[in-house]
């Protein structure tokens, strides 16, 4: 693995835990991407919470926002409020959004308008017939299972960024000492592969767990319980969670072994 790999992995580790450096979150990220030439990496927030993208990108214009504020009744914000966007001025964004407006004024940043879990474009006589539409629909559990792996059932055990992995590790990740995926987040279906599997981190701490007896009793500790995991039990269940702790011996030395960074 690459110095700068190694770096940006305990940089996104820090900063998802929100402090780092003295930055803000996601601070760290970008002073890596300033630091490094050559290296990128694209990284994924996924919200489980709701939005109310309604209220995030508005219309601006006067008809459209006209529009807006008859549907949204209510809920509307005023249109004096709102933060209207210089490259795209018929459209303006939720007051509370001012490092957004810079950065899409910057042309830094974009908006992905108009998606969702649908399979097809669909029309409301398709919908109400039923046609062509992914499992549980209105299932938010379900739909943010969908949004990860991109299939139309909550069933698929692979997400799409772990067989995006599949189909890159061997050439653009062959010799790796760890996965070409990161998560922050802990086991999710976003990150998992037929192939291949990620890399888990705790935000701030990329070195694992940590012991609170002598260095020696320590090491005596982690010397065992590593050498459980080669027992074989015979049990299948047992023997893949043994691969995946040994794994994630391994990942924590390589990304705490100061001589990688």
């Amino acid at each position: 693995m690459s110095p700068t790999r190694r770096s940006f992995i305990k940089y996104a580790s820090l900063a998802a835990g929100g402090s780092t450096l003295a930055l803000r979150p996601f601070g760290a990220l970008n002073a890596m991407a300033q630091a490094t030439t050559g290296y990128k990496a694209l990284v994924c927030i996924f919200l489980y919470g709701g939005n109310d993208a309604n209220n995030m990108l508005v219309p601006f214009d006067a008809q459209g926002y006209a529009n807006y504020a008859k549907v949204r009744r209510s809920l509307a914000i005023p249109q004096k409020t709102l933060l209207q966007l210089g490259q795209l001025p018929t459209f303006a964004i939720h007051p509370s959004l001012t490092g957004l407006q810079t950065i899409f004024d910057g042309r830094a940043g974009a908006f992905v308008a108009n998606v969702g879990t649908l399979n097809i474009p669909t029309t409301r006589a398709q919908y109400n017939a039923g046609s062509n539409l992914p499992d549980n629909l209105f299932s938010h559990a379900d739909q943010q299972i969908e949004w990860q792996n991109a299939a139309q059932s909550a069933a698929t055990q692979t997400g799409w960024a772990g067989r995006v992995s599949d189909l890159l590790n061997s050439n653009y990740n062959p010799t790796a000492t760890i996965p070409m995926v990161t998560s922050v987040a802990g086991d999710t279906v976003f990150c998992n592969g037929q192939t291949s599997t990620p890399v888990s981190v705790t935000p701030g701490n990329t070195s694992g767990a940590t012991c609170g007896e002598t260095a020696g009793e320590c090491a005596a500790q982690s010397e065992i319980a590593q050498s459980m995991l080669t027992f074989d039990s015979g049990l299948s269940l047992v023997q893949a969670d043994n691969a995946i702790t040994s794994n994630a011996y391994l990942y924590s030395k390589v990304l705490s072994n100061p001589n990688n960074s």
